[in-house]
């Protein structure tokens, strides 16, 4: 997995990625694992799947809205795409998409991936970047 700038904000790329783990509580969890990596994104706001039809609205926490997330297991994953104002784009090799717009009060979303990066998308869309063994790496919406 390699963490890209561009323009508007990141590119998470993946090679052969594929959820792993799907994780229901009060947050929907995703496991994305690829030959040597794993990126973990933590969804705490409503969101949605797209297709070519249809778009269903996810709430993490409403058992009932939440199921369509299972049919994503072991799919797998062409990228992730984050724009510096909070939006962010999970891209899925059967071209459905998951989309998670920023909040207004709560973080909407955290992605991470071991000793590379960790991002968080504040309350407003303001996101944050930390970078391993620097503590002045941290960046706040997007590219300079």
């Amino acid at each position: 997995m390699e963490l890209v700038t561009v323009n508007d904000g990141w590119i998470v790329s993946m090679d052969d990625g594929r959820v792993e783990r799907i994780e229901i509580d009060f947050r929907l969890g995703l496991l994305i694992g690829s030959a040597s990596e794993s990126l973990s994104l933590y969804i705490e706001t409503p969101c949605c799947i797209k297709d070519i039809s249809t778009d269903v609205t996810i709430v993490p926490g409403d058992v009932l809205s939440v199921s369509p997330v299972l049919s994503f297991f072991n799919i797998g994953v062409v990228n992730l795409a984050i724009r510096n104002t909070g939006q962010l784009t999970v891209y899925f090799i059967d071209g459905r998409t998951l989309h998670v717009e920023p909040h207004h009060t709560y973080e909407a979303w955290q992605a991470s991936c071991e000793n590379k990066f960790l991002m968080v998308c504040s309350p407003g869309g303001k996101v944050s970047l930390f970078l391993p063994d620097s503590h002045s790496s941290t960046k706040e919406n997007g590219p300079s």
